[in-house]
């Protein structure tokens, strides 16, 4: 892949948007055999639904959709929290992806929250055909280039909906687009006491990297140990 040079959009009244991860110490998300990370502890499972307790909408990648086939959902306790804030009582949860295959038997699919895809015309086509008996909203988006959906056209749908509020879920791929187009305002991550390795093993931004002139700096805004995992939130440098 091409590097790009990070075009940076303005703040403006764009919905909040932040990502949350838990690494390797080397930046790593998952093992070398892919699927979800094992590594972080329960603590930070509670961290994660803490954290996407208060999202408006939870967007992922398409790739974490089939690698991991992640439950996106908040508890009992969380719907209720959420209900009183004047919340929906689940976060919508935003799909992207180019081919529109979110494997199969996806788990996020028996979430009682919106869920939508944003596909190509393509991967509209195929999910309307693989997913008929599911609540699934597929919306066909403009290509930024081949392969690639324009993330700026599905934020905008997503502010126009009311989310005001965005929780990044992965994958490092998707984080990585988010930080090209500056749409990254947060980044909360878990560093686990764990080395994983790997030319090839996805990290916290993907397999691409950035131009000396263009790394995204962010600052600490906050930091908390919980037994031998941190508890790291970053926001970006403006």
């Amino acid at each position: 892949m091409s590097r790009r040079r990070m075009t940076r959009q303005p703040r403006g009244t764009r919905p909040w948007i932040s990502a949350i991860l838990a690494t390797s110490l080397d930046g790593k998300i998952t093992t070398a055999e892919g699927g979800p990370p094992r590594f972080p502890s329960r603590a930070d499972k509670r961290h994660l639904m803490e954290q996407r307790a208060r999202a408006d909408a939870v967007i992922v990648g398409g790739g974490s959709i089939r690698n991991e086939n992640p439950r996106i959902v908040v508890g009992r306790r969380f719907e209720l929290d959420r209900c009183r804030r004047g919340q929906t009582p689940q976060p919508m949860v935003a799909i992207v992806s180019a081919s529109g295959d979110l494997g199969t038997n996806p788990r996020f699919l028996a979430t009682a929250g919106e869920l939508r895809l944003y596909t190509t015309t393509r991967g509209a086509r195929y999910a309307q055909s693989r997913y008929q008996n599911v609540p699934l909203k597929i919306r066909a988006v403009q290509e930024s280039r081949p392969g690639e959906l324009d993330l700026t056209d599905i934020i905008g749908e997503l502010d126009s909906s009311g989310m005001r509020r965005i929780q990044c879920e992965g994958g490092g791929e998707l984080v990585q687009r988010l930080l090209r187009l500056d749409l990254l305002d947060e980044l909360a991550l878990t560093l686990c006491p764990v080395i994983v390795g790997g030319r090839n093993t996805p990290s916290a931004a993907g397999f691409t990297g950035f131009d000396s002139a263009d790394i995204p700096r962010f600052q600490l805004v906050s930091s908390r140990r919980i037994g031998d995992e941190l508890y790291l939130t970053y926001r970006r440098h403006r």
